[in-house]
């Protein structure tokens, strides 16, 4: 969920205030999409608009809103690390793999996915 101009007039009647056009614009940059790379609940997105507000009047709140290319920049090293992440447990699972093959070897067992790997290897040699 996302932040709306609904959402906003009622957050506007809840604390009876007019908010700083400020404000308004870094709750709709940052609340404006989901947050990458999760989805806020409506429970979620209330909570957090309201935590914010609370530091913003507080003076805690620093609502100076990242560039697109910095939120971008972001959103890649994120993207760049999940795959590196996904990479090194493919090769962990593909490792375990040969190993429990092996094992099936020992044994005497050959699954249709080995059949289909040794005839692949062969064709390769031919």
């Amino acid at each position: 969920m996302t932040i709306t101009k609904a959402v906003l007039k009622r957050l506007q009647n809840t604390y009876r205030k007019e908010f700083s056009r400020e404000l308004v614009h870094y709750l709709m940059i940052t609340y404006g999409e989901e947050p990458f790379p999760y989805e806020y609940s409506e429970q979620d997105l209330y909570a957090n608009i309201q935590r914010d507000m609370d530091n913003y009047y507080a003076g805690k709140l620093d609502i100076t809103v990242k560039s697109p290319y910095k939120r971008l920049k972001e959103e890649c090293h994120h993207w760049r690390e999940a795959y590196i992440t996904e990479t090194q447990v493919n090769k962990e699972l593909r490792a375990y793999i040969m190993n429990l093959e092996n094992l099936l070897l020992k044994q005497g067992i050959i699954t249709d996915r080995m059949k289909v790997r040794f005839e692949e290897e062969e064709s390769l040699f031919l």
